[in-house]
């Protein structure tokens, strides 16, 4: 009878334990959404020429089948400023645009819902790396991902229409149907089909996954030679999903975006090199020193090590203020002592799942450190939930060490998370506006009821892609935009628009026809007569963007 009492009561607790993990999860996921769906469509307060641009383009798809340019369905890219965009973000938009119409909610949903998968998604890794890891907390998971549903680095992504945030749920996608496969082997070809899919979203995994797939192919040989069938039929289908690519993987455009960006194409390592050795009589140690390759090497380590500074990570964030609210790091300052302790932990246990998360990190980086402008948070965005994991793996220490200690970790979050979000909502919109290209919408607004009564109307380009804009928010008919517009596309795929209908990107080249009405649009620094401005359009500081006049 005893003994039938204790099986109960052990069944019991367990019942309780799942139960309310179960609500935990909902919770989590519910937060989640609010933090990421909350104003959306306000904050940040306008979309910017990028999301613009993947906005026109989806835009052009569901109304015309064809891109801005009138090429039916692209597969490979699109393209925009030159930087072909990967398509993948753009046909996600088709749909929501389809219910809510040509707007900021329908742009950066995708984003936004792929965001709030991706919290839960770090549960499901979180789950599977517990054990082997030797986490005792039941907790551990549900920890990891409430640290991703209110990281500042991944809600400041999961809010704009960030191709790099619908790609990190993609791959994490993949890495949990990898993780689960070997119970379930037809979720490699699942897995297959996810990390393919991140090569249409985002460039950065095209440097990224490769080298992550080989380590994974290492780590988990034994275990893929057991699922052989499966493993072979994932790869032929990855491949028969890779083959479109490789064509526009070797064109001139796909290398133009990338010598954009890289270091590789900056020659001042190769100048500073040659001048070292010249100085040191072309000697051949020097030579050997002071390789340009050497030189390059030390360029691509300091990049790499910007992404682990303290600053980056933990006070000021990104430099860039789309990628950041500037006034604090990427994550909480209360997870540095917490993400020590959580490497502590993984170098003492020397587990397969430790490594794993290590060399996903140090890989995540490397498409950051090949590009010139580091640290960026988001070309490393593929990091991202490991640095969480991390975490709480050192809160879940901390506290079984200490239990008193949560309500001091407890109060140090609820601190930080009010002082993010009050600066995220009352600061960041005010004194950022001006980097979203903000007075644009409104701008289109005013012009299109004026439009009528003018022949033509000249648009400053100074806040950057004005055409794009204005495509964007007036809804431009396809077929009427490429009928009209003057528009010059280089061999590399760079895009000028200079005009379109009765909207002009440049000064006018001659004087204004008698019989002719013009209107202008320029920037507030343009000194001009109050009497010949005929409208201002203001930014949310009551600060003048625009000034529209008729001389």
């Amino acid at each position: 009878m005893e003994k039938n009492i204790s099986v109960s009561t052990e069944r019991t607790k367990k019942f309780t334990m799942k139960f309310r993990k179960k609500h935990w999860i909902l919770l989590i996921l519910i937060v989640a959404t609010f933090l990421r769906l909350y104003r959306l469509n306000a904050n940040p307060p306008s979309l910017y020429w990028d999301e613009v641009s993947l906005g026109y383009n989806a835009f052009s798809i569901l109304t015309n089948g064809t891109d801005e340019h009138g090429t039916p369905f692209p597969v490979t890219n699109f393209l925009a400023f030159g930087d072909a965009k990967p398509p993948l973000y753009i046909y996600a938009i088709v749909p929501f645009m389809k219910v809510f119409g040509a707007n900021e909610w329908s742009v950066r949903l995708p984003s936004a819902l792929a965001g709030i998968l991706a919290v839960y998604l770090t549960f499901l890794i979180a789950t599977h790396i517990k054990k082997p890891l030797k986490i005792k907390s039941q907790y551990f998971p549900i920890i990891a991902m409430a640290l991703l549903a209110i990281s500042p680095w991944h809600l400041q992504m999961s809010r704009v229409a960030y191709e790099a945030n619908l790609a990190l749920t993609l791959f994490l996608g993949a890495l949990t149907a990898f993780l689960y496969a070997p119970k379930r082997p037809w979720l490699y070809i699942l897995s297959a089909i996810l990390f393919v899919s991140t090569w249409y979203t985002f460039n950065a995994y095209r440097i990224f996954l490769p080298l992550f797939i080989v380590f994974l192919g290492v780590l988990y040989v034994k275990d893929l030679w057991k699922k052989k069938i499966y493993v072979g039929l994932s790869i032929i289908v990855a491949l028969v999903l890779t083959v479109p690519l490789i064509p526009f993987a070797l064109s001139d455009q796909a290398h133009l975006r990338f010598e954009e960006v890289t270091i590789f194409k900056d020659l001042d390592p190769v100048l500073d090199a040659n001048s070292r050795i010249e100085l040191n009589n072309n000697a051949i140690w020097a030579k050997i020193v002071y390789n340009r390759r050497v030189m390059y090497a030390s360029e691509f380590l300091d990049g790499f090590l910007d992404h682990f500074k303290v600053d980056f990570l933990f006070f000021s964030g990104d430099v860039n203020p789309r990628l950041g609210v500037r006034e604090m790091g990427e994550m909480y300052l209360i997870e540095l002592p917490l993400l020590l302790v959580g490497l502590y932990y993984l170098a003492r246990r020397k587990s397969k799942m430790g490594l794993l998360l290590i060399v996903w990190t140090l890989l995540a980086v490397v498409p950051g450190a090949v590009a010139r402008e580091t640290p960026h948070a988001l070309r490393i965005l593929q990091v991202l939930p490991v640095p969480l994991i991390i975490v709480a793996i050192g809160l879940v220490q901390v506290l079984q060490s200490h239990k008193s200690a949560k309500f001091l970790v407890a109060g140090a979050y609820v601190f930080f998370f009010s002082y993010y979000i009050n600066l995220y909502y009352v600061h960041y919109p005010l004194h950022w506006s001006e980097s979203w290209q903000y007075g644009y919408k409104e701008l289109v607004y005013v012009l299109e009821e004026m439009k009528p009564d003018y022949d033509r109307i000249y648009i400053t380009n100074s806040l950057g892609r004005a055409s794009t804009n204005f495509l964007f928010y007036s809804k431009q008919n396809v077929p009427e935009y490429l009928a009209t517009r003057d528009t010059q596309i280089d061999q590399f795929g760079f895009v000028d628009t200079y005009s379109y209908g009765k909207y002009y990107f440049e000064k006018p080249d001659g004087d204004q026809p008698d019989n002719e009405r013009w209107l202008f649009v320029d920037r507030p620094d343009l000194q001009l007569p109050p009497e010949d401005i005929i409208k201002t359009i203001y930014d949310l500081k009551g600060k003048p963007v625009f000034l529209i006049h008729e001389k």
